[in-house]
């Protein structure tokens, strides 16, 4: 077993916002200038046997939009075709788009929508993989922002404020449930970040947190009245770090297209190099190896799609167990029956129900999320029963309410 200390195997986050990066486990940004030559800067920050194998990429450049927009609850494809008449750049194959969950049962629906103004993403993920480095997944700014809080006010009403020198980004979840999203750049960005904070403190429903980069934040906080500063709750970027680790792959603001693990045309290309190999090795009768094949073909052609089935109807389960394992995994605690209670949260949750949140504390655990279809008494009430019985250490609501758009659920520690 390698006993090496090279970083080269590490995977870490890096935050692009304007024409700066900030680095995992660095305190001083790093300009770049053009976005065309951010990747050349990245690459510099390393030695040969440091660079980390994969990044998980914050992709806020000022060419990336962002607009609150009212939109069908459906699909990728769907959600580009409706919207693209209004935002071209959905059409444009390299420009990179994505979008918030849409939550409810009734329509009008209506997400956060992110997408480029010019092309810089794929040539960025493309000069990096060039080099050696994957980027595993790119995420606009204000998604790493809704999962800073580690628990919400039961209003459920908050604004995340994150300060840079001369960039401000304004992130709101109201009580009603809109999501909006504000941003600013030179002299206008502490104006920006002090009106949104302002305008919180003034309600005493809103939880109010500020992300600052180098100093940005402590002087921000400096400017508001004494009297509303411990409200605020004032994190470092690098708390961006553990928020985009739980973030699932196949989220829909994810700016990068996920590659499918599994297809019929993987499923043809596996089988028929199996076969040539037997057919190699074994020097069968010509006729023998192609009706097998065309058998093992059907037979796997079969079983691609029943796993195809299985994979959607399981989607939203497996992407909350990816998202709490890599919470322990960022260090969150993990007492000896937290596991069981994982596994009967992911396997136990209905189709119609999205968690977009999971907090873990020594005290308590909070899951927040949002119905995306017409979810039934019955299954809410086999999870929420299910996730309470296996929760042993956890006080869990008794029959909570069946939600019909967002919820949050909370249990405390009995010890």
């Amino acid at each position: 077993m390698s006993t090496s200390t090279s970083l080269r195997s590490e995977r870490l986050t890096a935050l692009l916002w304007g024409d700066r990066w900030w680095i995992e486990g660095r305190t001083e940004p790093v300009p770049f200038g053009d976005l065309h030559l951010a990747a050349e800067v990245f690459l510099a920050q390393f030695g040969a046997d440091e660079k980390p194998a994969q990044v998980r990429l914050i992709f806020q450049p000022a060419s990336l939009a962002a607009v609150s927009v009212a939109c069908p609850k459906s699909d990728r494809e769907t959600m580009r075709l409706a919207l693209s008449e209004q935002f071209p750049a959905l059409a444009e194959a390299d420009l990179a788009w994505g979008h918030e969950p849409v939550f409810g049962v009734d329509p009008p629906f209506a997400t956060v929508l992110y997408h480029e103004m010019q092309a810089g993403l794929f040539a960025l993920v493309a000069e990096l993989r060039a080099s050696g480095i994957v980027v595993e997944s790119a995420w606009p700014l204000a998604t790493a922002l809704n999962f800073v809080p580690d628990d919400w006010p039961d209003s459920g009403a908050m604004i995340v404020v994150a300060a840079a020198e001369n960039h401000t980004l304004v992130y709101r979840h109201t009580v009603d449930g809109r999501r909006e999203v504000e941003s600013a750049i030179g002299s206008d960005a502490t104006d920006c970040a002090l009106r949104g904070l302002r305008a919180a403190l003034a309600r005493t429903d809103t939880a109010v947190f500020l992300v600052g980069c180098e100093t940005a934040g402590e002087r921000l906080a400096a400017k508001l009245p004494t009297p509303d500063v411990p409200r605020v709750r004032l994190v470092s970027w690098s708390r961006l770090a553990t928020a985009v680790a739980t973030l699932p792959l196949k989220h829909p603001a994810q700016l990068l297209p996920v590659e499918p693990r599994w297809s019929a045309h993987r499923a043809l290309l596996v089988t028929a190099g199996f076969a040539a190999m037997v057919a190699i090795g074994l020097l069968a009768d010509a006729a023998r190896v192609e009706s097998k094949h065309r058998e093992a073909v059907a037979a796997d052609h079969r079983a691609a799609t029943a796993l195809r089935a299985e994979l959607v109807a399981r989607q939203s389960d497996a992407h909350e167990l990816a998202s709490l394992r890599l919470a322990v995994e960022a260090g969150e605690p993990a007492h000896a029956v937290f596991t069981p209670w994982l596994r009967a949260t992911a396997v136990k949750l209905p189709p119609e129900v999205v968690l977009t949140r999971i907090a873990a504390t020594r005290t308590s655990v909070t899951m927040v999320g949002g119905i995306t279809g017409k979810l039934g008494e019955a299954p809410w009430r086999e999870w929420t029963t299910a996730v309470a019985a296996a929760g042993s250490a956890w006080r869990f609501p008794e029959r909570p309410p069946l939600p019909t758009a967002s919820f949050q659920l909370t249990a405390t520690a009995l010890r």
